[in-house]
């Protein structure tokens, strides 16, 4: 569950960002356990996979997504997410990249950072009770992201040069 609240954050910034982002990003947790991958960003679509073997990709286009295990390619269903929190995220998220911190989204404290540059975020704070979360992102580019890679269905391998 932890993993999942960072991912539905990102793809609603993605819904009104304008740009195409892609960037390296690695979240640290309070017990010292980080998680590393890519996050690729367009207008309506999203991509956050973990490089790890037994974590996954989620994939977001035009309102719907999708979940893939990274080492059998399999979708995991939706409706063994819990997306009441996500719901309420979202209609804070909108007002990227007027972003304002902190935000308190029930037991969730929400804290956004951005780049030197204003061109992304630099990193994003989740706190709660039994969460605290760093996610850093960089080696961020603003460039054209070919379409294949928010395809779920094929799955298409990305890596970032």
């Amino acid at each position: 569950m932890k993993y999942l609240l960072f991912f539905f954050l990102i793809f609603y910034i993605s819904s009104s960002y304008s740009k195409d982002t892609s960037c390296r990003f690695e979240e640290v947790y309070i017990d010292g356990q980080t998680q590393q991958g890519y996050l690729l960003l367009t207008k309506n679509k999203s991509r956050y996979q973990y490089l790890d073997e037994n974590l996954f990709t989620i994939f977001y286009e035009n309102k719907d997504w999708n979940v893939i295990q990274n080492n059998s390619l399999k979708l995991i269903p939706n409706d063994q997410l819990n997306l009441e929190l996500i719901k309420k995220v979202r209609n804070l998220i909108v007002e990227f990249p007027e972003l304002k911190s902190p935000y308190f989204i029930d037991e969730y404290e929400i804290n956004f950072e951005f780049r030197d540059d204003n061109k992304f975020l630099s990193n994003v704070v989740i706190k709660s009770q039994n969460l605290n979360l760093r996610i850093y992102f960089y080696d961020c580019d603003f460039g054209p992201i070919n379409d294949i890679y928010f395809s779920s269905q094929p799955y298409f391998s990305f890596q970032k040069k």
